[in-house]
C-alpha cells in the first residue's frame, strides 16, 4: 500500500462538504473509502455593535463597561477580546463574558489618566479575526463638580402677579464637561415636597433659563438651582423667596355709609378687606380725591377702623385703596356730609320788666347756627328732657311767659346746624323763695354784698350757691 498526496486546486466556497477517495487497478477493479466531512470557512466573525457605557467625566480608578456584540455563522466564535490602548502603560487585551444573546462585556478599571482607546476583536476557531473600534475616552486625575449657579431672576423677595421666567448665570466645569441644571420650586423653605421640579435643563447661552414653570396656586415660594456635569452635582444655590399673588384684594366699605350726615369733624372710617393669601395688607384712605392716610395695616377678613380728625363741614367723598404683596385695588366711592356747631357760651335770664314775672332768656350768636332750641325743667335733679321744649328759634332771645306762675324753672339752650345740635352746659333759671314771717327786706341793720343779702333773722341767703347750679 502506498500513500498518495493530491493537491485539490478547485476553489470551494465556505460551507460543509463530504469527500471520499476511490482507487482502481488496471483490471478495472475499484474500491471507495468511507465519506469524510470538510468545513471551509474563510469569513471572519461578524461584529454588529460595540459600545462603552460612559465617555465623559471619567477619573482615575473609575470603571467602564465595554460591550461587543459578535457572532460567527459557521464554526462559531473562539473568543471576543477588548483591546485597551492605554496612555503610557502597555496595550492590554481583556477577556469578555457573555452578557446576553451575542453580546459580551468586560468591566475595565481606568488605572491612569490620559486618553484610552478601546477596540473589540472577535476570533473564530479557524483563526479568522475581525475588529471594530469602540471609542476614545479621556480620564482625568480627579473629578470636580461644576460651580454653583448664581441666581438672577426673580430677585429675592419679589412680589409677582404672574409666573416669572427663572434664569441664572451659567456654571463652569473644570473638566469642560457638558452641564445641565436642576431647578426646584417649593412653598416649603426646606424643599421637602417641590411644587415644581425640572432635572434636565440644558445649558444655553448665558444665562440659562426655564420658561416652562407652571404654579397652579398662589403662595409664598422658594427656589434654588444646582448644576450637574453628568457625574457630579454642584451644591444648590442659596434659596430665594418670592410671592406669587395673581388676585388683588377685595374691599367692602362699612362706614360712614353712603349719603350719611355726621355731626362730628372726627370721622371713624371702617372697611373690610379680603385677599386670597393671608399676608400683610396695607390700605390708604382717600378723602376728596387726596390720600389722607397711607399704609394702614389691615387684617384679612377683619374690619379695620381708622379715625381722621378735624374734617371741615360740608360734603365729602371717600374711598379705600388696599395692596397686598403684588396687587392694588380701590373700593367704590361713598359720600358723607359733616355738620358741626358750637353751643351758646353766654346765657343769662332776667325777669321781664313788662309783667315782672316772665323769664327773658338771652344768649350769644353762634357761627353756623341755623336756629336754637330751649330745654327746660322744673326739677333740676331729674335733669332735662331729651327733646327740646321749644325749637326753631332764630332770634337770640326768648321770653317764657309761663315761668311767672312757677316757683322754679331752669333752662338750657342749644345751637342747631342741620342734624348737628350742641347743648350748652350753662344752666340758668328762676327760683322763687317766699320770705319768712318777720323778714325785713329793708331795715336796720342789713348787709348787702355782691353775693349775699343778709338778715340776722334767717341766718342769711346766698343765691349763687342756693339753689345748686343757679
Amino acid at each position: 500500500a502506498n500513500n498518495v498526496d493530491y493537491l485539490f486546486t478547485k476553489t470551494l466556497s465556505d460551507g460543509n462538504y463530504k469527500w471520499a477517495i476511490e482507487a482502481c487497478d488496471t483490471s478495472g477493479n475499484c474500491n471507495i473509502t468511507e465519506n469524510r466531512t470538510l468545513l471551509v470557512d474563510t469569513t471572519p466573525p461578524n461584529i454588529a455593535d460595540a459600545a462603552i457605557n460612559q465617555t465623559t467625566g471619567l477619573v482615575i480608578n473609575d470603571f467602564v463597561r465595554v460591550n461587543c456584540t459578535a457572532s460567527d455563522a459557521l464554526i462559531g466564535l473562539d473568543s471576543v477580546v477588548i483591546q485597551a490602548d492605554k496612555p503610557t502603560l502597555p496595550t492590554e487585551n481583556y477577556s469578555t463574558t457573555l452578557l446576553s444573546g451575542n453580546t459580551y462585556f468586560v468591566d475595565i478599571q481606568l488605572v491612569e489618566s490620559g486618553n484610552w482607546s478601546f477596540t473589540c476583536f472577535a476570533n473564530d476557531s479557524l483563526g479568522n479575526t475581525n475588529s471594530s473600534f469602540i471609542a476614545n475616552v479621556s480620564v482625568a486625575e480627579s473629578a470636580s463638580a461644576p460651580s454653583i449657579p448664581v441666581l438672577l431672576n426673580p430677585v429675592d423677595g419679589a412680589n409677582l402677579s404672574f409666573v416669572p421666567e427663572f434664569n441664572w448665570s451659567n456654571s463652569t466645569d473644570p473638566e469642560g464637561d457638558p452641564i445641565t441644571y436642576i431647578l426646584e420650586i417649593d412653598n416649603n423653605p426646606d424643599f421637602s415636597s417641590p411644587e415644581y421640579f425640572n432635572g434636565s435643563i440644558a445649558e444655553t447661552d448665558d444665562p440659562t433659563e426655564d420658561t416652562s414653570v407652571v404654579l397652579p396656586n398662589d403662595d409664598v415660594y422658594y427656589w434654588h438651582v444646582r448644576a450637574s456635569d453628568g457625574l457630579l452635582n454642584s451644591s444648590f444655590s442659596a434659596p430665594r423667596e418670592f410671592t406669587l399673588d395673581r388676585s388683588p384684594p377685595t374691599i367692602a366699605l362699612i362706614g360712614p355709609s353712603n349719603g350719611t350726615n355726621l355731626t362730628s369733624s372726627n370721622v371713624n372710617f371702617t372697611w373690610n378687606v379680603t385677599d386670597n393669601l393671608n399676608l400683610e395688607i396695607l390700605c390708604n384712605i382717600t378723602i376728596d380725591g387726596k390720600v389722607n392716610v397711607s399704609d394702614i395695616s389691615s387684617n384679612n377678613g377683619i374690619y379695620t377702623s381708622y379715625v381722621v380728625n378735624g374734617l371741615a363741614d360740608g360734603l365729602h367723598n371717600w374711598s379705600v385703596a388696599c395692596r397686598d404683596r403684588a396687587n392694588t385695588n380701590t373700593s367704590i366711592t361713598w359720600e358723607f356730609t359733616i355738620y358741626t356747631i358750637a353751643a351758646p357760651s353766654e346765657i343769662n335770664a332776667t325777669i321781664s320788666t313788662i309783667d315782672n314775672k316772665s323769664v327773658v332768656l338771652r344768649w350769644n350768636n353762634v357761627t353756623k347756627a341755623q336756629h336754637y332750641n330751649i330745654y327746660f325743667t322744673e326739677n333740676l335733679s331729674a335733669g332735662f328732657p331729651s327733646t327740646p321744649n321749644v325749637s326753631g328759634i332764630t332770634d337770640l332771645n326768648y321770653t317764657d311767659s309761663v315761668a311767672g306762675d312757677l316757683v322754679k324753672r331752669f333752662y338750657k339752650i342749644s345751637a342747631v346746624n342741620g342734624p348737628a345740635e350742641t347743648i350748652s352746659s350753662v344752666v340758668v333759671g328762676k327760683w322763687s323763695v317766699y320770705l319768712a314771717q318777720g323778714f325785713e327786706l329793708v331795715g336796720v341793720p342789713f348787709n348787702l354784698t355782691t353775693f349775699e343779702l343778709n338778715n340776722g333773722t334767717n341766718n342769711g341767703y346766698n343765691p349763687p350757691s342756693l339753689p345748686a347750679n343757679c
